[in-house]
């Protein structure tokens, strides 16, 4: 007994140290290793060291490490204080050698202070609970070898029996609970989707994440749809180059698959089986339409001609995701107007989902014409700067969805694991007719697609750390 009153009282002394230096405005700060608590008072115990530490006015050690209190959750505007005993910047700042918070290359660079804030933004919207791994999830990695992909179609490639199960594992999804805790407001595993897709927002939009986060995405719709609906089939695409002549004609809007315009005066999603379909993110709502044909849909900037030449003359990775992002891509969602209109919140719509399964397509038709465009990745991560110092290395993340992935993981669809899959029309045309092409050409791909290995070699962080990554 005494040998453990006299532990305790070691154990007290020992925690208890320095105690009532007077601290905070207008005083001192505390001695080294010692917090600041609420009420102006120098100590390490849980309560200075917790989070009643003004940690402007000293951080304490714990347990004899080096760790320091956390950083208080405030956070420095664009162009404000940053740094040791001020704060960290706000979403999507870093804090310069000088600290200042911003997107500049001054920021973002090797000035940056990344303990204070990075040159990405975060996430815009609560955050689901972190994906769990050790769930039946049909996001769970394996590792297979890809010996027989499947083959992703054009939706004019389908019978009429696939595109109707199509549609209805589309409508299964909006059967399915949603996986979010209640307070997420989502009704089902589809709102899911639209959440996720809002709640990245900026951080795959006009970035350089743009084509690898989608492509994620795609692939974690595909393998829901497959393994909770029982869909037998692969994520379709919608090749707009073939309807760029009249958009508004394109078979695509039939009744029974996708449906037309919306409704004059509410542009609600007026026919076909998505009729009268409603969302709740960002709020609830009808999905809308709204043709934009005063403009022609804008599809001059997707004719064969034009999307030909940005997969056919880019150069860099930079190059074509910026061009096929802001011409192509923008267009389509500007054209059909509506929820399509506004990115984040476009998922609302079905049609999404062909949209960018084309751009995937266009993506990898752009990567299998050399092994240097299959390894090529870089450009921004925030839209405010234009400091490119994206890495193959940076995180995919999927706000609990599925487990987040690094850049180099999803280079290639048939790496293994769940990637698994190819696209038909792999040649690219200037044709507007499907039955001109080569329907199921892989001959572009005159090479093993990349190995993470390959991948490691060639890019210098992942070289560096490659024992943590492979």
């Amino acid at each position: 007994m005494f040998f453990r009153k006299v532990l305790i009282y070691a154990t007290l002394a020992l925690t208890v140290v320095a105690i009532n230096p007077r601290c905070g405005p207008g005083m001192a700060r505390c001695p080294e290793g010692l917090c600041c608590s609420y009420s102006r008072v120098c100590g390490n115990t849980p309560q200075h060291c917790g989070a009643g530490c003004l940690r402007e006015f000293g951080a304490c050690y714990t347990d004899g490490s080096t760790q320091r209190t956390p950083n208080p959750p405030r956070q420095a505007p664009f162009g404000g204080r940053c740094g040791a005993g001020i704060g960290s910047c706000a979403n999507g700042a870093c804090c310069s050698r000088s600290g200042i918070c911003g997107t500049s290359a001054a920021s973002c660079e090797s000035g940056c202070q990344p303990q204070f804030g990075l040159c990405s933004p975060g996430p815009t919207v609560k955050l689901p609970p972190a994906f769990d791994y050790r769930s039946n999830s049909p996001f769970l990695d394996h590792n297979r070898q890809c010996t027989a992909p499947r083959l992703r179609k054009e939706f004019r490639e389908l019978t009429q029996q696939q595109r109707r199960e199509y549609i209805q594992a589309m409508q299964c999804l909006r059967q399915v609970p949603s996986g979010f805790p209640p307070d997420i407001g989502s009704r089902s595993a589809y709102d899911d989707l639209v959440y996720v897709h809002m709640g990245v927002g900026a951080i795959a939009h006009n970035v350089a994440l743009f084509l690898p986060w989608h492509r994620l995405y795609l692939l974690n719709v595909e393998d829901l749809i497959r393994k909770v609906c029982r869909y037998r089939g692969t994520m379709p695409y919608w090749d707009w180059t073939l309807d760029a002549e009249a958009p508004q004609n394109s078979p695509i809007w039939a009744d029974d698959f996708m449906g037309g315009d919306g409704l004059p005066g509410t542009d609600c999603i007026s026919s076909g089986p998505f009729y009268g379909l409603t969302g709740v993110h960002p709020s609830h709502h009808c999905v809308k339409r709204r043709f934009d044909l005063a403009h022609g849909m804008y599809s001059s900037f997707y004719t064969p001609e034009v999307v030909s030449k940005i997969v056919r003359t880019s150069q860099t990775y930079l190059e074509f995701r910026h061009e096929i992002e802001t011409k192509p891509h923008g267009s389509i969602h500007s054209g059909v107007g509506g929820n399509f209109a506004t990115a984040t919140i476009s998922t609302n719509d079905p049609l999404f989902f062909l949209h960018h399964t084309n751009m995937d397509r266009l993506w990898w038709i752009w990567q299998s014409q050399s092994q240097r465009n299959m390894n090529s990745y870089g450009g921004n991560r925030n839209q405010l700067s234009d400091y490119n110092y994206a890495t193959l290395s940076d995180t995919i993340p999927m706000l609990g969805l599925s487990g987040n992935k690094q850049v180099w993981e999803v280079m290639s669809t048939v790496r293994g694991g769940r990637f698994c899959y190819q696209y038909t029309n792999m040649e690219m045309s200037t044709r507007n007719s499907l039955s001109k092409r080569d329907l199921v050409s892989n001959s572009t791909i005159s090479f093993k697609p990349n190995s993470p290995l390959d991948m490691i070699k060639q890019d210098p962080f992942l070289k560096n750390n490659a024992k943590a990554l492979v």
